[in-house]
Formats: structure tokens, sequence, C-alpha cells
């Protein structure tokens, strides 16, 4: 079990040290006629080869409370005039919408298939992760989907101390849950087990700033994500 852990432990480390750059995932731009899509009028290629993302702040509650996070990530394949609802789901936690209170910032180039996704606590300098992504075409035979457009995680790298990094991961599960509806006897246990670790964090959060108040980034980080609970919680 020891050796399993120290192998997984250089794995991670090999990770962090080797951040995936553009230029390792260069792809060649279509060069064919543009298929527009109604939603992404006048798009240009600026993913991949033959891809339009659009990735913006959209409105609604918790940009309307000061809270950062709610974006709307379109992709389009230009050589096909097609949405990829799905794959854009995969980094943005569903329905290319996601209301999760941290910034999301997103980096891509024209050519090429490596998409960086940096996570920022509000109001923060640099983010407290960031996760890359290499982008796959899905496949079409005839009229049968062979392979659906997919991102892959390829790496991913923390900035902060992993106790704060967790901290954080474990509040956005609390606030998840903490809004779901218990519409069975069943999806109630479910939930009641999720919140479990949750009246913990909250014990431990006036503890944990006091910890790295002298850490400029992880109390930033931690100032910002004691306003998300007293937005959300009044707590």
């Amino acid at each position: 079990m020891r050796k399993a852990i120290i192998i997984f432990a250089v794995t991670i480390a090999f990770l962090q040290a080797a951040e995936p750059k553009f230029d390792d995932y260069q792809t060649p731009i279509y060069g064919g006629k543009i298929e527009q899509n109604k939603e992404a009028k006048e798009a240009k290629i600026n993913f991949a080869g033959k891809y339009h993302i659009n990735a913006q702040n959209c409105l609604g509650w918790y940009s309307q409370k000061g809270i950062f996070g709610c974006y709307d990530l379109a992709i389009f394949n230009l050589q096909s005039g097609a949405k990829l609802d799905g794959a854009a789901s995969q980094i943005t936690g569903g329905d290319f919408l996601i209301f999760d209170p941290s910034q999301r910032r997103f980096n891509f180039s024209a050519n090429s298939s490596l998409l960086i996704a940096s996570l920022y606590e509000k109001n923060a300098a640099k983010p407290y992760r960031t996760v890359y992504y290499r982008f796959e075409s899905g496949e079409v035979a005839g009229n049968v989907l062979k392979k659906f457009d997919e991102f892959i995680e390829i790496a991913r790298v923390d900035f902060l101390p992993q106790e704060v990094v967790s901290a954080i991961e474990l509040y956005e599960n609390c606030e998840h849950f903490g809004g779901e509806e218990p519409y069975d006897d069943e999806r109630a246990k479910e939930i009641a087990e999720a919140m479990k670790p949750c009246d913990k964090f909250y014990e431990n959060l006036p503890s944990l700033i006091k910890k790295y108040k002298d850490d400029k980034e992880a109390a930033n980080a931690l100032s910002a994500l004691q306003e998300r609970v007293v937005i959300a919680f009044g707590l």
C-alpha cells in the first residue's frame, strides 16, 4: 500500500512540474468553408483548428450578489456549424453554466487542442488551481456517432497550500448539497451524508484563517471563502 502511495505522489509531482504548453498540442487550422451557427454569428476559429469558444460572464443571482463564477462557455464546430454542449459541460460542471462562486478563466489557442482553466477566489491575484485539458474531436461514420467530443484532463497544479484548497473544495460541496431538495427519503439520506463534514468546516474556518494570516495569497482566498459562507448562509 505504501509503495502505491509513493508512486501516486511521484506521479502528481511530475504532472505539477511538467506544465503543458500550447505548442505541445498543435493542431492544423481548418481552411475550408466556415459554417456559422445562429448562436455564434461571424465566429472565427480560436481553438483546436476548427472550433470557436465563447466564454463570458453570465448575469444571474450569483452575479447580482457580487459572487463571481457564473460562466457561459459555448463551443462551436465551424466546419460543421454544430454546438458542442456535451463537451462544454465537462469543464464547467453541467449545461455549460456553472454556478460556482469561484472565478474560472479560460486560455486557449486557435492552433492548439490544449485548454487551460484557472480557478480563482474573489479578488485573488492568482488562481488557487489551474487545470489543463486536451480536447479530442468526436468521430462520425455515416450517420453513426462513433466517438464523442471530449475534454481529457492531463494535469493540474495547485498554487495554495493543500489544506486551503481542500477547504475550498469542501465548502463548494457543502454549498451544492445545502441547496439540494430532498425529494424522497433516499435523496434526503444522501444529502445528510454529504453534509456531515460541513459543520466541522464552519467550526474550523476561523482557525484556518488565523493559521494562514501571514500567507497573502492563502489569506485572500480564505477571506473570500468566508465571505461566500456569510452571503450564502449568513454565518
